[in-house]
């Protein structure tokens, strides 16, 4: 099992950063080898580690140090100012980057023409990685197009943040189900305590996961915990968060697509 998305604070390790717009709290924290410890116990192989604009922002050593300790269990995906050098980029390959994470969440939606124009998306797409995009259905219904034309393999963060107050025909929804024909795109069945409007087990995204697995199919979703689940109300355990899969997707062989080879065959991408 390949878990796609998760994060790692390790204030005692790596400070947080100054620009950083939430730090997290005691229980949100914890080092590499109890994160392994708790990946062995859920039977997870391999997991991609994520730069978090939380705790660190565009401070990617976190990152580095841990996906050197961690070997070929861990991958990586960073979160970049967009201006890097190409030493800088060719640096973070070797060290087990494999895609980036662009957060128009947190930087908005102009931050797709800034990069556009850096002509960022090139370069990485140089490097064989993926990017990987964080933003709300109102920013997906802006910034689709753009981003679809990008030369990367994409992945949809968090099932696109649909809003289930608005229904099935919300413009960023419609944005992200187009996402599926344009090939060399992946959708991450992930986050639904982020967007749910209801409290836990979250039932009103249950749709939204729904048909996006009918969009893309198995061989285009992955899975990812999103732990250690920051900045919610409540606490969650890690085997409930993959229950909720089992909801969404109930056949057992598009279920072991979905957390192996499809992830698989997307972390082939951008190896050293």
């Amino acid at each position: 099992m390949i878990d796609t998305h998760l994060h790692l604070f390790d204030p005692v390790h790596h400070a947080f950063a100054d620009d950083a717009p939430y730090r997290p709290l005691p229980h949100e924290c914890a080092s590499w080898p109890e994160l392994k410890s708790l990946l062995h116990r859920h039977g997870v192989k391999q997991a991609v580690l994520v730069a978090p604009t939380a705790g660190y922002n565009h401070n990617l050593t976190p990152l580095t140090d841990t996906l050197r300790d961690a070997g070929t269990m861990l991958r990586g995906v960073a979160r970049l100012r967009g201006d890097e050098s190409e030493a800088r980029l060719d640096a973070l390959a070797a060290q087990g980057v494999v895609g980036v994470r662009v957060d128009l969440r947190h930087d908005g939606a102009d931050a797709v023409t800034a990069l556009s124009d850096a002509r960022q998306p090139q370069a990485w797409a140089q490097r064989d990685w993926f990017v990987q995009v964080q933003a709300d259905t109102a920013i997906w219904a802006q910034v689709g197009e753009a981003v679809a034309a990008w030369p990367n393999d994409l992945v949809v963060d968090h099932c696109g943040w649909p809003d289930p107050r608005l229904g099935l025909q919300q413009p960023g929804h419609a944005a992200v189900l187009a996402l599926a024909n344009r090939g060399r795109t992946w959708l991450k069945l992930s986050g639904p305590f982020r967007f749910s409007r209801q409290p836990w087990p979250h039932a009103d995204t249950d749709i939204y996961a729904q048909r996006l697995v009918a969009a893309f199919g198995p061989q285009r979703c992955i899975w990812g915990s999103d732990w250690p689940f920051v900045r919610l109300p409540q606490q969650l355990d890690y085997g409930d968060v993959l229950k909720l899969l089992s909801r969404w997707v109930p056949d057992a062989d598009a279920r072991n697509i979905i957390l192996t080879a499809s992830p698989r065959e997307l972390l082939a991408r951008g190896r050293p």
